[in-house]
């Protein structure tokens, strides 16, 4: 879906932003499910630092929104997180 945003925003989005967030990562909240799109820094350190199940605090930016059929999806990206949490 990120590839879809930057298409549609054209040239107002920096060209390595699809390069900096090209992995999502299923991240749960009680009951609800997100995919999240985590910055390239974050993808190796997620795994090492924590395990399925604790929690931690994600910093997380909103990127906007993008049509997908005939819905809408909001796009979401972690560029930081702290954790795990006691």
């Amino acid at each position: 879906m990120l590839v879809g945003w930057t298409k549609m925003l054209k040239d107002t989005v920096p060209a390595n932003t699809v390069e900096l967030f090209q992995t999502e990562v299923l991240f749960r909240e009680g009951e609800e499910e997100h995919w999240l799109a985590v910055q390239k820094s974050l993808v190796d350190a997620l795994p090492k630092e924590v395990k399925t199940g604790q929690e931690i605090n994600g910093y997380v930016i909103w990127l906007g929104i993008v049509k997908v059929d005939d819905h809408f999806e909001y796009l979401f990206a972690m560029n930081e997180f702290d954790g795990p949490n006691p």
